[in-house]
């Protein structure tokens, strides 16, 4: 094993050692908003990238290599996943930066988690109408908190 290696096992075994185990619940659940506000700026810087480089009416939209294609590539490198994947992110990222602040807002709050992100964005993807967006937005701004762990098995 690497020395890296050591290091990071040391740290699984010690870094919580001397916290009591209902105070671990505590921990877990505070590091799974951190988590998702992270996440959410993540996003949020995502989008914010995509609305520098990608313009719709540029020319090269219809490329074989457009430029959402070439901050996909970005993107992917960055994050260090595949291309398709990171323009997944993007269209996530796009959709609560444009149809979804309500649910963007709770996410950055850490309130409700990423895969809960991803299926709402996917969900509405096809409403194409702003003011119906921006009430579905509110809708789910409304109920999204409420979910918590069923999501999970509600979303499968």
């Amino acid at each position: 094993m690497s020395v890296a290696g050591c290091r990071i096992a040391r740290m699984f075994d010690s870094l919580f050692a001397g916290v009591a185990d209902d105070a671990l619940v505590g921990v877990v659940e505070r590091l799974a908003r951190e988590e998702a506000q992270v996440a959410a700026r993540r996003l949020a810087a995502i989008a914010e990238l995509v609305v520098r480089t990608v313009d719709e009416d540029d020319e090269r939209a219809r490329w074989a290599f457009d430029p959402w294609n070439h901050t996909a590539a970005r993107v992917a490198a960055a994050l260090h996943v595949g291309q398709r994947r990171a323009s997944g992110q993007m269209r996530i990222a796009v959709a609560l930066r444009d149809r979804l602040p309500q649910v963007a807002a709770l996410f950055s709050q850490g309130l409700i988690s990423a895969r809960v992100i991803s299926e709402l964005t996917w969900r509405t993807q096809l409403v194409d109408d702003e003011a119906l967006i921006a009430v579905i937005d509110a809708a789910l701004a409304d109920k999204a908190v409420t979910w918590g762990p069923l999501s999970a098995v509600l979303l499968d």
